[in-house]
Order: C-alpha cells, then sequence, then structure tokens
C-alpha cells in the first residue's frame, strides 16, 4: 500500500518534476500495447484499442513536430495536416474525411446564409449530404448531427 501510495504521488503530483522524455512515454505505450496483446491476444487488443492507439500516435507525433526545430513553421504545418488526415481515418472511418468534411461544411455556411425558407434549407441540407456522404458515412459521423441546421 505505501508503495502504491509514493508512486501515485509522484505520477500524479504536478509540483514533483516529471522530466520524462517523449522517448521515454512511448516506451511506457509500448509497454501498455504489449500487456494489452498478452492478455487478449493481438487480434483482440487491436480491434478494442484501435482509437485509442491511433490517438496516442498521434499525439506523439504531434509532440516530436513541436519538438523538432529543423522544420519550418510551413513544414511543421503541412505534417501536422497529414497526421490529422491519418487520425481521421482510423478514427472517423471515412475516406478522406477532412477535406470532404471542409467542403460540405462551407457549402452548408452558404446554405445557411442564402435567403431561403427553414423548410427549403433543411430540404436542401439533405440533398447536400447525401452528395457529400454514401448512408453509411453519415451513418459513421451520426454523433456529429450533420444534418442540424
Amino acid at each position: 500500500k505505501e508503495e502504491f501510495n509514493d508512486l501515485y504521488e509522484t505520477h500524479s503530483n504536478p509540483d514533483v518534476d516529471n522530466s520524462r522524455t517523449l522517448e521515454d512515454l512511448e516506451t511506457q505505450f509500448g509497454e501498455l500495447q504489449a500487456l494489452r496483446s498478452l492478455y487478449l491476444g493481438d487480434e483482440s487488443a487491436g480491434k478494442l484499442f484501435a482509437v485509442s492507439d491511433a490517438t496516442a500516435a498521434y499525439m506523439f507525433e504531434s509532440k516530436a513536430l513541436e519538438e523538432d526545430t529543423s522544420l519550418s513553421d510551413e513544414e511543421r504545418s503541412k505534417l501536422q495536416k497529414e497526421a490529422v488526415k491519418r487520425l481521421d481515418a482510423i478514427t472517423i472511418g471515412v475516406d478522406n474525411w477532412s477535406d470532404r468534411y471542409v467542403a460540405f461544411l462551407d457549402e452548408k455556411q452558404q446554405l445557411l446564409n442564402a435567403s431561403l425558407t427553414e423548410e427549403d434549407k433543411q430540404h436542401q441540407l439533405s440533398r447536400l449530404l447525401e452528395s457529400h456522404f454514401s448512408l453509411d458515412e453519415l451513418e459513421k459521423v451520426s454523433h456529429l448531427a450533420l444534418e442540424v441546421l
């Protein structure tokens, strides 16, 4: 119990110097993944933790880009956008999501600014959704409530 308390206080106390490097954190995460695979099997662990693993990979990559002083702001921005697209591909599950979503939002904003009745706007929004996404894709992103004006 005392060992747990010491460990808990050391790792959860913001006043304690946590000078772990990015490599240390990646190693620690790799150990967590190994434990998952050991207890659940590679296939099950892969399926259960695909999103959290992708999110962790994105965070590690973002931190590495942030710390890389050899990159220009333009290069860093380009690489960051590519990392976001890879994350979206796994977490959203829709091909080319970022670009298609931005295009949809631009057209939706034009629709919202138009001088139409609410009923016409809703009808046009439905058509806009159908033109940008399949029914399967809309089901995957239903939590975003794209159909709401």
